[in-house]
């Protein structure tokens, strides 16, 4: 520890980075991507590089106006350099979460030390969801670190430390952090910021005095780099794709989308759980801190505020997926290290409270590893419990789970008890036990787990697409949403793409050949299909072929 508190900082920073490459590159295309939002933003970089066209986001080689360009634009230059696959559609979130530890480390070092830098960067990679996040083909990571840069701008710039001029040169780098954002993913971007920096500006509404130039500076850098994208997708086709593009997020907000939908409290259950142990931490640094500078408890305000206000926001939003609340991950670590660092200077202890959820949790998170192993070795005993006609045929697939991978679960169990018997706590090393065990452990869980997870849920539907490579047919998902029988069947652009999917189940001659796939409880809905060939089934699908002509 002595010698990384000694590097010099260049050398510091590429440690973190060497280390951020270790922790989340190894096996990121040895899964198939999953539908459908990793193939949804991967379809869209193939479509770029097979048309030439970089300027608008497609899907069926038709407008796509659910999300700006930026993070499909670093995936198609991916694609360029590694070909098309999954290890390329994910590569660029690597990138993002080597960025991401060091801006950690960054901001860690000038607002604390090093050594809080460290213990930021690890309770960061050592949070379970963490490894999932960013070996996937999704946009969440690169948004949020831009919001989170975007946010840590503007708090320089509020801080009563910047310069004696009427503006900030942060608040242009905050606009700018916050534009690159919502070309990312949208304008929820600047409202994330606005909640967030509106709330700050009330609690502190004595001291900190926004002049006229910081809103200016921010407004001009955020429309400047916004309107790279959406001023000239206007320009050059009109308002009408913006205004489709606004509609759908509106829709998110008060909808359910396709079904992902959940109670209010769906994203507090998946950051405890999904950010365990860094979510027992963040509990105690909730507190009134002591000890503190100005500067320190201004930023300690500023992600509470983050934390809640976002939170907050998605559980109101009716559409709930699992990543939504994934910028709260910034925040929360940054207050797990508030108290861990604290504990290690013998400042505060960890409360008994603490202590038995951090027990709860960890147990039942230890019991849920060993449960799939055994739920996969004795599915038999399994089904009879199990409603779901759908799911019921995924248990069928075949797959093994040798009886090793219980290890998992119980070298899990066993991280748990030791580190709850472990009566001082003051060496950073045993503070950082559970954090570093997770990264261990959770390389053996991606490897191990995820790829046998997948055989259940979607494999032979995207075996059968594979099936279908570069033939000019029809293939449609019936039922239920999917974006794999585009990328996964390779379709090109000179197809002819102008029939709808669904219209395959019309009764007018097809000019050329159609495959259709659907879950098999839902081919009752669809007495239709009578002039298609059943092909057979597989793990939960249906699989039909209607011949040209018929």
């Amino acid at each position: 520890m002595d010698r990384i508190l000694k590097m010099p900082e260049w050398a510091f920073m590429l440690l973190i980075a060497a280390l951020a490459l270790v922790i989340f590159l190894p096996y990121i295309g040895n899964v198939h991507l999953f539908d459908w939002d990793e193939i949804n933003f991967a379809e869209s970089a193939r479509e770029m590089i097979l048309t030439g066209d970089y300027t608008r986001v497609k899907i069926n080689f038709l407008p796509f106006w659910e999300k700006p360009p930026l993070f499909i634009w670093l995936q198609a230059a991916s694609m360029n350099i590694f070909g098309i696959n999954e290890f390329a559609a994910r590569f660029p979130n690597i990138l993002t979460g080597v960025a991401t530890l060091l801006v950690l480390a960054w901001i860690g070092r000038r607002e604390y030390d090093r050594k809080f830098s460290i213990i930021w960067v690890i309770v960061y990679a050592g949070s379970l969801l963490t490894h999932f996040y960013f070996r996937t083909a999704i946009i969440d990571p690169l948004f949020n670190l831009f919001i989170f840069l975007g946010i840590y701008q503007a708090y320089l710039s509020f801080s009563k430390e910047k310069s004696p001029k009427k503006y900030s040169i942060h608040s242009l780098w905050a606009g700018l952090f916050i534009g690159l954002a919502i070309i990312t993913k949208g304008p929820v971007a600047l409202l994330i910021f606005l909640i967030t920096s509106l709330i700050i500006l009330l609690w502190y509404r004595k001291t900190i005095r926004l002049h006229f130039y910081d809103i200016l500076l921010f407004g001009l850098s955020c429309l400047v780099i916004s309107t790279i994208w959406f001023g000239y997708e206007t320009y050059k086709n009109g308002i009408w794709f913006i205004q489709r593009f606004i509609s759908y997020q509106i829709t998110l907000f008060t909808t359910e989308d396709s079904g992902h939908g959940g109670p209010f409290y769906y994203h507090w259950l998946v950051l405890l759980i999904g950010c365990f142990p860094a979510s027992i931490f963040f509990m105690g640094a909730l507190k009134k801190q002591t000890g503190l500078t100005d500067r320190q408890r201004l930023w300690i305000k500023w992600n509470i505020i983050l934390f809640f206000s976002h939170l907050i926001l998605f559980s109101i939003v009716k559409t709930k997926i699992i990543h939504y609340s994934s910028l709260c991950y910034f925040p929360l670590s940054f207050l797990a290290t508030v108290q861990l660092y604290r504990i290690y200077k013998g400042e505060v202890k960890l409360a008994v409270w603490q202590k038995w959820i951090f027990a709860i949790v960890g147990i039942l998170l230890s019991i849920v590893f060993m449960a799939m192993v055994f739920i996969g070795r004795n599915t038999q005993l399994i089904i009879p419990y199990v409603k779901d006609k759908f799911a019921v045929a995924n248990l069928g697939a075949d797959v093994d789970w040798p009886i090793m991978l219980y290890l998992i679960g119980f070298l899990f169990l066993v991280m748990i008890i030791s580190y709850l018997l472990i009566n001082k706590l003051l060496s950073l090393s045993r503070l950082l036990i559970p954090f570093i065990a997770i990264i261990i452990l959770m390389q053996f869980i991606l490897i191990c787990y995820v790829p046998r997870i997948e055989q259940y849920s979607q494999a032979s539907m995207i075996e059968f697409y594979q099936s279908l490579q570069k033939q000019d047919v029809y293939v449609s998902s019936l039922g239920f949403k999917s974006y794999g029988q585009y990328f996964y069947t390779d379709r090109q652009a000179s197809y002819n793409t102008t029939i709808n999917d669904t219209r395959i189940i019309q009764p007018e001659p097809l000019d050329k050949p159609a495959y259709i796939v659907l879950k098999i409880h839902q081919v009752k809905d669809y007495p239709m299909l009578t002039n298609y060939t059943n092909l057979g089934s597989k793990n939960g699908y249906a699989f039909y072929k209607r011949e040209m002509g018929k």
